[in-house]
């Protein structure tokens, strides 16, 4: 049963980077219908204690408060992405996809720093990092 749920959770984690990676924005439905499919999902999988749910929900509530502290460098719509992924797959889950994403955003933007030039204006969507990173912890 869980992994009808990673399938689920993947694929809306999957149309949302895409679209953020096209337009750099996530829309607000998406956000509600993630929100909806992990409350949803949580009530009926109650597999991890609650102090798993509410480390996860903390990891994401620090990635709003560094957006607000960073001056928006992190949107809060990949905050509210980071915080639905804890509360679905809780603390220690969620620090590593986290981390894995960063990494490959850390990587992607490394060489395309090589490629063409740093600029300040660009902006790299976390979203399609955090979905690949996703997919590579839960399923892999």
């Amino acid at each position: 049963m869980r992994e009808i749920e990673n399938i689920l959770v993947a694929l809306v984690l999957g149309i949302v980077a895409y679209w953020d990676w096209r337009t750099k924005q996530i829309s607000c439905l998406s956000l509600f219908v993630m929100s909806i499919l992990i409350v949803l999902l949580r009530i009926i999988l109650v597999e991890d204690t609650i102090w798993s749910t509410l480390g996860g929900a903390a990891v994401g509530a620090g990635f709003f408060l560094f957006s607000k502290c960073s001056k928006e460098s992190i949107g809060y719509g990949d905050c509210w992405l980071v915080l639905l992924l804890g509360v679905f797959l809780g603390g220690k889950t969620l620090v590593e996809v986290v981390f894995v994403a960063m990494l490959l955003t850390s990587l992607f933007s490394l060489c395309f720093c090589m490629v063409r030039g740093w600029k300040k204006q660009y902006t790299i969507p976390f979203a399609p990092f955090l979905a690949v990173a996703y997919m590579g912890v839960v399923f892999l």
